[in-house]
This record gives structure tokens, C-alpha cells and sequence, in this order.
């Protein structure tokens, strides 16, 4: 089915590899071209490739995606949506405080990279400092995130709100800031 998509019009181009060599390879796809170096590398392909590498090289800085790592950005894309839906319903939506919002949240991994690269000097082969960082963090945005519903005149779990400033480490704050949200 997929071969007869590409071999639309069943006519290979002079020079290509034919489906009886190599059947999965697009009709359009010209190895001999490519492996010369003759062929140009397309606008779109540029930009995957740099994204990929991008992202592969943030990846590794921070140690790698997990799941405390993908709850962390959970946590800080939840927050910052929070935060422009409470700033919409009050009507103080800037986008100055916007941008700011999302240049403090990609800083905040710069703590993570931190961490990881103090794990890596310190010899720690189970990323403590860290998970320690990640932690932190999913607590300062959960409380972030519980303010800004409260914001929004949602009630707020106690148990919830309980977790999270363990997570932060603040139990003994925790009877001054409910009186915030």
C-alpha cells in the first residue's frame, strides 16, 4: 500500500533505485545524488536537523528525560497556563509579563543542568542533587500552580497543598500561605 504511493505514477526517474532493489524506498529518492553530494539539502530538513540537535543536546544536560524530568515540565507548562488564565480573568494580561513568565521557566532548567553537571563532578551515579532540583521545582510550581486557581475561584485540595510544600520544604510556612490561596 505504501510502496503504491510513492510509485504513483509507476515511473522511476533515470538513476534512482528501483523497487526491486530496495522496495521501500521512495521512486523520488535519488541515492546516487545524495551520496555525491549533489543534491540540495531542503529548508525543512535544516530545521529538523537542528531541532533534533537541540533538543537531543538539552536532553543530555539535564540528565536525561525521566519521569520526574517530564512531570517537572508538566508542572511548569500547567503553571504558566494557570498563570495567563488567572491574569485573563482578572484582566491584567501583559505580554511583557508573559515573556518574562516563560524566560524565568526556561531558566529554571538551568538549575536542573546545574545539579546534573554537580552529580557528574561529585561522581553521584544516582543523580541526587538532581532529583533534589526536580523536586524543589515540582513543588514551587504546584504551589504556584494551586495560588493560580485560587486566583481563579477554584477551591484548592488541602491534602494537595499539604504535598507540595513538603515537596518544597516549607511545613512550617505552610499555616502563613494558605491564608494566600
Amino acid at each position: 500500500m505504501l510502496f503504491a504511493l510513492w510509485n504513483a505514477g509507476g515511473v522511476y526517474p533515470k538513476g534512482s533505485i528501483s523497487n526491486e532493489t530496495y522496495p521501500l524506498v521512495p521512486p523520488n529518492l535519488n541515492m546516487k545524488k545524495m551520496l555525491k553530494g549533489e543534491g540540495k539539502l531542503q529548508r525543512d530538513t535544516i530545521y529538523t536537523v537542528l531541532f533534533g540537535w537541540l533538543l537531543s543536546s538539552m536532553v543530555y544536560l539535564v540528565g536525561g528525560m525521566d519521569h520526574l524530568f517530564i512531570a517537572v515540565t508538566i508542572f511548569v507548562g500547567l503553571d504558566y497556563i494557570t498563570g495567563v488564565l488567572s491574569a485573563w480573568y482578572k484582566k491584567e494580561l501583559s505580554s511583557r509579563v508573559g515573556w518574562w513568565g516563560l524566560a524565568r521557566k526556561s531558566l529554571t532548567f538551568v538549575f536542573v543542568i546545574i545539579a546534573h553537571q554537580l552529580d557528574i563532578v561529585a561522581g553521584n551515579s544516582n543523580d541526587f542533587m538532581r532529583d533534589a532540583m526536580l523536586m524543589f521545582i515540582i513543588g514551587t510550581e504546584g504551589i504556584s500552580i494551586l495560588e493560580n486557581m485560587g486566583k481563579l475561584g477554584l477551591p484548592v485540595p488541602k491534602f494537595i497543598t499539604s504535598a507540595l510544600f513538603k515537596l518544597r520544604g516549607e511545613e512550617d510556612n505552610q499555616a502563613e500561605s494558605k491564608e494566600k490561596i
